[in-house]
């Protein structure tokens, strides 16, 4: 369980770096990073977080997905609270700025890894689930 609670702490780390403002970016929808992608992996200055604790969160409905449409739109999803952003192909993928915070992904496939200040946070592709009530 202490687990989780750290893992829960440096995804709202994450979040709350996003949580600063709003952008008004454009994007490129032929990019490769459009498209619902779920969090499958997290490392917190570089530990890696186990399967084991991700789905602990899962199973606590603590989610985080990320939606980005064509056009540039992205809304990031934390814990069932929404913030919109946009994003827009970068030479490594993609970069995605919520809340005025740009992030750079890195693509690799159907994995996107996005990292700051620490935490990073691994997105697969069609891996978004709803929470569990």
């Amino acid at each position: 369980m202490k687990a989780v609670k750290v893992i829960a702490a440096a995804a709202v780390a994450l979040g709350m770096t996003f949580a600063a403002g709003c952008s008004n970016g454009t994007g490129d929808s032929a990019s490769t990073c459009e498209g619902s992608w779920g969090l499958t992996g997290m490392e917190q200055d570089g530990q890696q977080t186990s399967q084991e604790d991700l789905d602990q969160m899962k199973e606590m409905g603590m989610t985080v997905s990320l939606q980005m449409n064509g056009g540039g739109d992205a809304e990031f999803v934390m814990f069932d609270q929404t913030m919109n952003g946009t994003w827009e192909t970068t030479d490594k993928g993609c970069k995605v700025t919520i809340q005025d915070v740009p992030i750079e992904g890195e693509l690799n496939g159907d994995t996107l890894s996005l990292e700051q200040e620490g935490t990073k946070m691994i997105f697969t592709r069609g891996a978004v689930e709803s929470p569990q009530s």
